[in-house]
């Protein structure tokens, strides 16, 4: 049966506020007189049980599901208290006040002929949390109003004491306000969808999500890009649910943006200040865990954080290295790490301070790693036994290949030992380990007989064109340690010697292009690598380089040297130019610069140059 006065449900209103409005409808004392009167227990009230709300339905004639919509209640033991299943922290109860708009209660106690009826305005669910600030129907902040010692939750009862203060405020002049999180606190109290991301996080997650985050990405406004910046000058929450509510790949953006400006030193996790210790507190607490995890994901893929270290909570992985960490993970000095990789491009954004520069881990893994199993050259020729001479000659021609090599103040290289083993291995293969006798020759004498450089020499050996190797008994690999038969080189002599004779006859090596010429043979390398001597061919062993003598002769028939023109008419070279250009005759284009002049043999018919010395420079006197 339903009391003589019922009220009107209102969405979303809370159990115990429609019993406050219904016990003063009804001329109780209090709300709690009233539900003493009815049998209903106040806590069992709020949270929705069933019976309580089945009493309150049967006094005021509003069915059961309604009144417990918008309940109190927990989610798990030891959660926040929920309003209709948006969890709040404890910190946003209001148990010592009544917070209301003004502007919501003035339209509500006016009724339509001009009397005020109390038990008409009704609390908004999101009312009650101070997590609600501003209302988005009025634009204008929350009011909150000490409830004066009534029972908590007898919101009626306290309007009524208070309502002059409450209908004076309303008729204020305010500036109008609006919160993005406001709107979010509210449609989540009523279910409504509203963010995918933000939907998935208990709401006292997402709020404090939204004024950390925002209060993070607020002192670094600079390192934004402009659509991630906060160009409105929202407050912090509102600035940090707008950049949440486009999701993970925009925070993910924002943080990465941040961090890249600011470049962190390695294992430096508190440039995250507040925000960072939010993170930190609340990581063992599951209802965080989506947003921990993500921000720290985050910072590892972007900061040089070693395995174990801690972020927000231990690291699990390391991608990346700062130079200081590579320095220290693989033996090698800061210049060195620094250097290797900015040669090999891998660091990422610009070069900053060593423990500011950042770079990939499992990109520059092998290139450090090999640098810091690497040996300098002085090592190489110590285990070789071989000059610096002859070390040079093989990493010119390949024997031992380097895996660095920097020129500049200081130049050094570096050798792999896989490489050097590899290289004496190779050596000693077929290598056969007697007394040395005068049968035998040592390298540096088979590079006499042979006029071959001690690289051309291990390559023959490698290679099987030198046979009959001998090392003796305590040569421990070392290339000085290797003896060949003096016959075996002589032999070998005598079939270059062969091969180099067996040359065509109608070509020209260079030296005797010189010659022909009168030219440098520097001057005339440089004429054939430039191609104005036809196809360069290299004979097969010292490799000497020849033309065709068709070739030699069907440029010098059409160009001829400045040397040349000087001697046909008997004048200075340092005239020839000036004197040929008074005559409008001038050198041929596009020759190598670093040659004498040429001039086209067809340019000097009919030109008689006339003979004099150049002029001579006298000497001023003192």
């Amino acid at each position: 049966m339903a009391l003589p006065t019922v009220v009107e449900f209102r969405s979303p209103e809370t159990p115990l506020h429609l019993a406050s409005r219904l016990a003063l409808a009804n001329g109780y004392a209090s709300m709690s007189q009233f539900l003493e009167s009815a049998g209903i227990k106040r806590l069992a009230l709020s949270m929705g049980d069933p019976v309580a709300t089945d009493t309150l339905a049967f006094w005021s004639g509003i069915p059961a599901s309604d009144i417990s919509r918008y309940s109190h209640s927990r989610s798990r033991p030891g959660a926040p208290m929920a309003i209709a299943g948006a969890t709040f922290s404890k910190g946003a109860r209001s148990l010592s006040e009544i917070r209301l708009c003004p502007n919501c209660i003035a339209e509500d106690v006016v009724s339509r002929d001009g009397d005020q009826n109390i038990s008409n305005a009704w609390c908004r669910a999101y009312w009650a949390t101070k997590s609600y600030e501003n209302c988005t129907t009025h634009r204008r902040p929350i009011l909150a109003v000490a409830s004066g010692g009534f029972d908590y939750g007898d919101f009626s009862l306290a309007l009524e004491a208070n309502l002059d203060q409450v209908i004076r405020s309303a008729s204020e002049q305010w500036e109008p306000v609006f919160s993005a999180v406001d709107a979010f606190i509210e449609a989540r109290v009523q279910d409504i969808p509203t963010n995918q991301y933000l939907d998935a996080l208990e709401v006292h997650v997402a709020i404090d999500l939204a004024y950390q985050f925002g209060r993070f990405l607020q002192k670094y406004q600079e390192a934004l890009p402009g659509h991630l910046s906060n160009s409105n000058n929202l407050e912090a929450r509102d600035y940090g649910l707008t950049i949440a509510s486009r999701g993970k790949d925009a925070m993910r953006e924002a943080m990465v943006a941040v961090i890249n400006h600011v470049r962190p030193p390695d294992k430096d996790g508190f440039f995250y200040g507040d925000f960072g210790r939010w993170l930190r507190r609340n990581s063992k607490k599951p209802e965080f865990h989506p947003v921990v995890e993500f921000f720290q994901d985050v910072a590892e893929r972007n900061q040089p954080f070693d395995l174990g270290e801690v972020c927000f909570v231990p690291v699990r992985r390391r991608h990346l290295h700062s130079v200081t960490s590579a320095s220290f993970a693989y033996g090698l000095s800061v210049d060195r790490v620094e250097r290797l990789v900015v040669e090999n491009g891998l660091l990422r954004g610009d070069l900053r301070t060593a423990a500011r520069s950042y770079f990939d881990v499992e990109a520059a893994h092998e290139i450090l790693r090999q640098a810091a199993e690497a040996m300098d050259s002085r090592q190489v020729m110590e285990i070789l036994g071989i000059s610096e001479r002859v070390f040079h000659q093989c990493v010119k021609d390949g024997l031992i290949p380097l895996v660095e090599q920097r020129e500049g103040e200081r130049i050094y290289t570096r050798v792999l030992m896989s490489d050097l083993i590899d290289l004496q291995e190779r050596l000693f293969r077929e290598a056969t380990i007697d007394m040395i006798d005068d049968r035998m020759v040592s390298l540096a004498q088979a590079v006499k007989l042979s006029s071959q450089p001690m690289s051309h020499i291990l390559q023959l050996i490698i290679g099987g064109s030198l046979k009959l190797v001998t090392a003796n008994s305590d040569h421990r690999r070392k290339i000085s340690a290797i003896f060949l038969e003096k016959a075996a080189v002589l032999t070998f002599n005598r079939s270059r010697s062969a091969a180099l004779a067996s040359r065509p006859a109608d070509t020209l090596s260079l030296k005797q292009v010189a010659s022909l010429m009168r030219l440098h043979k520097m001057a005339v390398h440089s004429l054939a690598e430039h191609g104005w001597l036809g196809e360069v061919r290299i004979s097969s062993f010292k490799k000497q380089r020849y033309v065709a003598s068709t070739d030699f002769n069907s440029f010098a028939e059409k160009y001829v040297s400045t040397s040349e023109v000087a001697r046909k008419f008997g004048v200075h070279t340092m005239m020839v130019t000036d004197e040929l250009a008074s005559h409008n005759v001038f050198p041929v284009p596009n020759l190598p610069k670093d040659i004498t002049p040429f001039f086209r043999r067809s340019d000097l018919i009919g030109i008689n140059l006339e003979r004099r010395s150049p002029p001579r420079l006298r000497r001023r006197k003192a």
